[in-house]
């Protein structure tokens, strides 16, 4: 009974990778009978079937405006029929993993049949089939350009307007194309980080097929020194991400095989904190709670955050820009790329779990040095005020200010008990200063959010790993190094007359000859500069719902 599940099983998959190659030899033994009046006649049917109001099947309808301009407003050629073409598209589309996709969104064996069943002499019914390749090619190609989802109706706080894009020029590009590997090539989000998980992506499945990662038992917290049964547990999950991720040799991981060995010696102490660097964690090579959660994390799960990455970066503009920032709120840095080269990396700090960091897009359009801060009304109301209640004092000795309209008021005048945070009639101003909240620069983006970059007084945070401290904002690690990368393009401005502006403390605003372009994104999965992918927590837990829209159900696992 067993040996004949299993050969079903066997056969079942043999059918499924045969059939497109059957599916191939029959239609283009078919293709090759028919002659030219017949598909200039399939191509005349395509065009008076999308003028009239006869109804056509719902895909077609949903992607008649794009059908429409190509086969009539451009006179398009046939993409289907008396082509090769049509088992090629079964095929891709039954690899669309390969894109973190997914092929049972595609109706392969429909498509498979249709033809099949279609007589070559009826040109009506051969000319539904084109359009209908073409419609699901352009599902197809709407996923892979923009997504499967749309980010506002999966979480609110995801905030990306929707992405436009030419579905027409797929169909194009599709006509002039050699293949459908020179289609994708030249269709795909043109973003670095998404072809790169693209390319992990098939290294992990490739894993994934054949291996899977142990699960660390529980207990009491691992500690380097310590001797435990667990360790050479521990010692083979290491080695396992290793191959996984096809580390060079060299890597931290090599030196950790012991056979036997239940002791945490120094070599796995290393792998273990390299493992926490990699994974946004402590490197402080003892399994706690968190990277316990992250070791125990299986590889197909691991497979899926790149796929949930993938799918946020088809959300992204197209053009990033030639020269411009992106900053990666999960992994709390801040990179500028040059001619689209990576430049550099800064640490950043961003909004706490409850004032969480949109994520968007804008452009860098002035710098201003010896910032005033006009407290936004949700933290003037739910931070301050309190301390108004209390001592009002203490915020002039802090460099506030009040104001009533544009009138200034002496906050020690006010009976500020009358007030809560549904009434509060006043704007608070931080003045320049050493303890002004953002600190000696401000680069600003005008943005419904009233989100920016800017500095901090409070730098020791960034001695931080987790550094998610700020009320939504963005403070950048060494601002004045980042200012006078950006002042560069002015003429005039070196470092030696930005300390000059700083140290006479007035404010001082200095406009971007060319805006640069800024990219909040957030994203648990991330290639950096040295080509490792980098797993973070979902602290936000934004991927959450990201996770059940693409797949169906909830995150198996938490990571913190």
């Amino acid at each position: 009974m067993l040996f004949r599940k299993c050969l079903g099983h066997v056969c079942s998959n043999l059918r499924r990778l045969l059939l497109p190659i059957l599916f191939l030899t029959s239609v283009l033994s078919a293709q090759a009978k028919q002659p030219s009046q017949v598909q200039a006649g399939v191509l005349e049917q395509a065009v008076l079937l999308l003028e009239s109001e006869e109804k056509l099947a719902l895909e077609i309808r949903k992607r008649k405006a794009s059908l429409k301009t190509y086969y009539l407003e451009e006179k398009g050629e046939l993409l289907w029929i008396g082509k090769e073409r049509m088992p090629r598209l079964i095929q891709l589309l039954l690899s669309a993993e390969t894109e973190g996709l997914f092929a049972s969104d595609y109706p392969t064996d429909y498509l498979q049949k249709l033809l099949a069943a279609v007589p070559l002499t009826d040109t009506k019914s051969r000319a539904v089939v084109e359009l209908l390749y073409s419609a699901f090619f352009l599902s197809y190609a709407a996923d892979l350009k923009g997504g499967r989802v749309l980010p506002r109706k999966v979480d609110p706080e995801l905030y990306w307007r929707t992405k436009e894009f030419d579905l027409v020029a797929a169909l194009r590009s599709l006509s002039k194309a050699s293949d459908f590997n020179q289609f994708i090539d030249g269709w795909e989000p043109d973003i670095p980080n998404y072809k790169a998980l693209k390319a992990k992506l098939v290294l992990y499945r490739e894993f994934e097929k054949n291996n899977s990662w142990p699960k660390i038992p529980s207990g009491e917290v691992l500690k380097p020194g310590m001797e435990d049964a667990r360790v050479p547990i521990l010692r083979q999950r290491l080695s396992g991400e290793m191959r996984a991720r096809q580390a060079p040799a060299g890597a931290p991981e090599d030196a950790i095989t012991a056979p036997g060995s239940t002791v945490f010696d120094e070599a796995l102490v290393e792998a273990v904190k390299h493992f926490q660097k990699l994974h946004g964690l402590e490197p402080d090579g003892v399994i706690g709670f968190r990277t316990k959660v992250a070791i125990n994390i299986p590889i197909e799960e691991r497979v899926r955050q790149v796929i949930v990455a993938m799918e946020r970066w088809r959300w992204m503009p197209e053009d990033l820009g030639r020269n411009y920032v992106m900053v990666n709120i999960g992994g709390f840095h801040l990179t500028r790329f040059e001619s689209g080269q990576f430049a550099e990396r800064k640490k950043v700090i961003v909004g706490k779990p409850y004032r969480r960091t949109p994520a968007f897009s804008d452009t860098i359009k002035y710098l201003e040095f010896n910032p005033f801060w006009t407290v936004p009304y949700s933290i003037a109301t739910r931070d301050k005020l309190p301390v108004l209640q209390r001592n009002p004092s203490a915020l002039i000795a802090s460099g506030f200010e009040v104001f009533s309209g544009s009138r200034k008021v002496d906050p020690r005048t006010v009976n500020w008990g009358q007030y809560s945070r549904a009434r509060f009639p006043y704007t608070l101003r931080q003045k320049p200063g050493p303890r002004n909240a953002l600190g000696r620069v401000k680069f600003m983006f005008p943005n419904r959010f009233n989100v920016y970059l800017h500095d901090t007084p409070d730098r020791s945070l960034f001695d931080k790993t987790f550094r998610s401290f700020s009320s939504g904002c963005v403070r950048v690690h060494q601002p004045i190094d980042f200012a006078e990368v950006l002042l560069k393009q002015k003429e005039g401005w070196d470092r030696a007359r930005i300390d000059r502006v700083l140290a006479s403390g007035k404010r001082t605003v200095v406009k971007l000859d060319q805006p640069l372009p800024v990219h909040i994104v957030y994203s648990t999965a991330w290639l950096a500069e040295d080509g490792t992918i980098r797993f973070y927590v979902d602290f936000y837990q934004r991927d959450d719902k990201l996770y059940q829209a693409l797949f169906g159900k909830p995150v198996p696992w938490r990571g913190g």
